[in-house]
């Protein structure tokens, strides 16, 4: 493998690398950004809080708003990187953002298998 091969090949992956922590900084920098603009009261948390808030919540999905959960009774709401729990918003820190993206990912794909296989099962 020539010289210039593996500098490219290095260049790459360094890029590719870079990338990804940019995209994944800007993600958490909107989150941060939306729940702090559209919260009167908030503060920062760990994904352990977050978790324990989220599992005290009966959340509903929205029929336009597919990815997102609301229960308007107790004003509570993850939706366009606004995380609110009875009408506080909470930021989640930059290492435990990773975290919820994949839990709340997880959480919205069981949920709609688990609608469609009750769609399919009933109609």
């Amino acid at each position: 493998m020539s010289e210039l091969s593996l500098n490219i090949i290095i260049t790459f992956t360094i890029i590719s690398i870079l990338s990804t922590i940019i995209i994944f900084i800007t993600y958490w920098s909107v989150h941060r950004y939306m729940t702090i603009r559209y919260s009167n009261n908030w503060a920062y948390c760990n994904f352990k809080i977050f978790k324990r808030e989220f599992e005290k919540i009966k959340w509903r999905e929205d029929d336009v708003y597919t990815d997102s959960l609301f229960d308007k009774d107790s004003c509570s709401e993850i939706h366009a990187g606004i995380i609110k729990f009875n009408d506080n918003g909470m930021v989640i820190d930059l290492l435990s953002y990773i975290k919820y993206l994949l839990f709340i990912h997880r959480y919205l794909k069981n949920k709609h298998i688990l609608k469609k296989y009750k769609k399919d099962l009933w109609v």
